[in-house]
């Protein structure tokens, strides 16, 4: 990242089950997924701290211990990862508010950790520190989306890019979609109410009071938690190819 600003703790959501990619995570979390021969959240951790994440902060509980064995395995790769781990599924948005107690930085970056969208971290921060939300959320285009844009929730912004409306319609073909990249006040998510709850269902819907800014990006968002995403990229990186250029320099 070339910026002078030190980047702040990341929150990656892994707490998923994965039922969608069915017998594939029966006995490895979808992170963990190889993708080229490499577990996925590698590549993401690994591209993110060379934009300049110092420190991330794994939200799980499926098979939680298997991702304290890739901590201790790629120590030297990723940097400091400390193992957040839930104690009971929570869902994207009780995640999240779980997580957050352990962040050290005035604000933080959170992603999901089964997808990645090919948009740097430091415009989006940049982008956050000056207009002053405690909540900024990436959007992309639904064609962007590989596989489709399906249930990834479609956005209205009013004219100076808050968010407005946020419906969750089964597919999306126009407007923006929820990317799941966000950059957050460190307090934020203590407002919301403890126990299991997805953002998409009770957070993005009451986005006035909670005051999100949306980050329009012409980025692309590969998900590997839809199978025949998975199975395309695995196969043949494709797109991620790209996506993660110079990971191996």
């Amino acid at each position: 990242m070339n910026s002078e600003m030190d980047m702040p703790d990341m929150v990656v959501l892994c707490g998923g089950r994965g039922t969608r990619l069915g017998n594939l995570t029966d006995a490895m979390p979808k992170p963990l997924l190889p993708i080229g021969g490499a577990p996925f959240l590698l590549r993401l951790l690994s591209q993110w701290r060379r934009e300049g994440v110092g420190r991330f902060i794994l939200a799980v509980h499926y098979l939680a211990e298997q991702f304290q064995d890739f901590v201790r395995q790629h120590a030297g790769r990723i940097g400091p990862v400390e193992v957040c781990v839930e104690p009971q599924p929570l869902g994207t948005g009780g995640a999240l508010r779980f997580a957050a107690q352990r962040v050290e930085t005035p604000c933080f970056l959170a992603a999901n950790g089964d997808s990645y969208v090919s948009q740097p971290l430091g415009p989006v921060y940049e982008a956050h520190r000056r207009h002053g939300n405690p909540f900024t959320l990436v959007a992309v285009r639904p064609e962007a989306v590989a596989g489709g844009a399906k249930q990834k929730g479609r956005l209205l912004t009013d004219s100076i890019g808050d968010l407005r409306e946020f419906s969750t319609e089964p597919d999306v073909q126009d407007g923006w979609v929820n990317a799941g990249v966000y950059v957050m006040a460190r307090e934020a998510p203590q407002s919301w109410a403890d126990g299991k709850f997805d953002l998409e269902s009770r957070i993005l819907p009451d986005a006035a009071r909670q005051r999100v800014r949306v980050f329009k990006s012409d980025g692309n968002l590969v998900d590997i938690g839809l199978p025949e995403c998975y199975a395309t990229f695995d196969r043949r990186l494709g797109p991620l190819e790209r996506l993660f250029e110079g990971l191996n320099r």
